[in-house]
């Protein structure tokens, strides 16, 4: 806003036809906000206008922003110190900065046998916050594996806050220097593409159990990337670099020049 817009004289009284309510929804629509609450008195003149945001952008854009939304719809001009902004700390940042130099921990796997359905409950925890995913399949014995796999990669979908990016593939239980270890494939997709792990983990207890670590090993290496992605992509960030496509190369031929 330029210098004329200082000298705009204050128009901060809310017309009649105008509801209170459809200013705060319009408001509520800029890009940061979460909730936004206009106090008038008696008059229909706007005394207060209060504010939430996360750490996304800072309070004296979203301030500019309401200004400009109030006045280029309503023809509301009002003083800037009448706009307060409380900006919470932004949730995936810290779940993100939390993640650095540590892993999400297996804190419980529950499964539960039906006659024909298996439901499945794992729940991860990272620095004092607990994630849960469920999942329900049939009740035979490579159901079951797949059933804990699913939930396992559900509870990481709530930790990254998406869906459908992780799927569980084949869950194999082999026979390793006399030992059950349990094999299991991932396929993720991230802003980079479709990628392909496999976890491994040892029988100790229980079989459920292992099958929850293995799922783990797989994603715990790419778990600080895609959360990185996760957070890029709902800024409406590019990512850092796009996969190049496939070119394959002519072979240099020398042309035979005859003597």
């Amino acid at each position: 806003m330029g210098p004329e817009w200082r000298k705009i004289p204050y128009n901060d009284i809310v017309p009649e036809d105008v509801d209170i309510e459809d200013i705060n929804e319009v408001l509520s629509q800029i890009p940061g906000l979460n909730a936004v609450r206009i106090i008038v008195d008696g008059k229909r003149m706007i005394t207060e206008v209060h504010c939430t945001s996360i750490e996304l952008r800072s309070p004296q854009e979203l301030v500019r922003d309401i200004e400009t939304v109030l006045y280029a719809k309503w023809g509301l001009k009002i003083d800037h110190r009448r706009i307060g902004v409380c900006v919470f700390k932004d949730m995936p940042q810290m779940e993100l900065e939390a993640l650095i130099g540590h892993r999400l921990k297996i804190e419980r796997v529950y499964l539960n046998l039906g006659k024909h359905t298996a439901d499945s409950i794992v729940e991860l925890g990272l620095q004092g916050r607990v994630y849960t995913g469920t999942a329900v399949g049939p009740a035979t014995k490579y159901g079951q594996y797949q059933v804990v796999a699913q939930a396992t990669i559900a509870a990481v979908e709530a930790f990254l806050r998406t869906r459908s990016m992780l799927s569980a593939g084949e869950v194999r239980l082999i026979k390793m220097l006399d030992h059950d270890v349990v094999l299991v494939s991932v396929s993720a997709i991230g802003m980079q593409g479709e990628e392909k792990l496999i976890g491994t983990a040892p029988v100790r207890t229980y079989e459920t159990d292992a099958v929850a670590r293995a799922t783990m090993d797989a994603i715990n290496r790419r778990l600080l990337v895609w959360k990185s992605e996760v957070i890029r992509e709902a800024k409406g960030e590019a990512p850092p670099f796009l996969p190049r496509l496939y070119e394959a190369k002519r072979p240099r031929v020398r042309p035979i020049i005859p003597k």
